[in-house]
């Protein structure tokens, strides 16, 4: 597949061709009328702000291309807001649904992530996989070595080893997964997947409720529209 990928962009290298594949890299400087970037987020590249600013992820408009001579007006927070607005509205009208955060599907979900989301657990079997397991009333994590070799040298020696979960941890770790997820929560599945009564989240939920971010049942709580923009507001109760 590699090698019919490096012809098709070997063979569309003429500026005169009528679609040219190519890396962001390699285009600077060419002013082509139409450029059309694959898997690009609004506001993360180029990025809006700095804050998270570290020289090795530095992006820089060079001086001798068109963008460095005229720099592009990144879009405000409101602008955004529009664009990803939008853009949800453009799926649903295609027959998306959007059943999490990032994920819209019309008939078939990712079950892979939805054991994720849903806090399941799961054995991480390779370099830099993430492991989570729940044993009686005990929540274990145990993240692997990122370097292969490193890994493999940790699997021989037995080195890495499962840490438990504080429990005082749970409650932000179950609605950062659980919450994504766009389906009622029933109030058991806290229990059942932590190990903790319910009472220890209820009056920080009933505080979102009050904020208009989510509705509470006799059994279950789910996002509101509100909720959904604001589930970061959400999240930071539970830290």
């Amino acid at each position: 597949r590699l090698s019919e990928l490096e012809k098709i962009i070997k063979d569309g290298a003429s500026r005169n061709a009528d679609v040219i594949l190519s890396t962001i890299h390699s285009s600077k400087g060419l002013e082509y009328e139409k450029v059309l970037l694959i898997d690009v987020i609004d506001g993360l590249f180029p990025k809006t702000e700095m804050s998270d600013y570290s020289p090795e992820d530095e992006l820089t408009l060079e001086e001798d291309t068109y963008f460095g001579a005229h720099p592009p007006k990144l879009p405000n927070e409101d602008e955004l807001t529009e664009i990803e607005e939008n853009g949800f509205l453009l799926l649903e009208e295609l027959g998306f649904n959007r059943y999490e955060v990032s994920g819209f599907t019309k008939d078939k979900r990712c079950l892979h992530n939805q054991n994720y989301w849903y806090f399941g657990d799961y054995l991480g079997i390779g370099a830099g996989a993430h492991s989570k397991i729940k044993l009686k009333d005990i929540t274990y994590r145990k993240a692997n070595l990122e370097d292969p070799k490193a890994y493999m040298q940790s699997v021989e020696n037995n080195s890495v080893k499962f840490f438990k979960v504080d429990k005082d941890s749970l409650p932000f770790e179950f609605m950062l997964n659980r919450l994504r997820i766009f389906d009622k929560v029933k109030i058991d599945e806290f229990t059942n997947t932590t190990a903790l009564d319910f009472s220890v989240v209820e009056d920080k939920l009933h505080k979102a409720c009050d904020k208009g971010l989510l509705v509470i049942e006799n059994d279950s709580f789910y996002l509101t529209k509100l909720g959904r923009w604001m589930l970061n507001d959400i999240l930071e109760m539970f830290l």
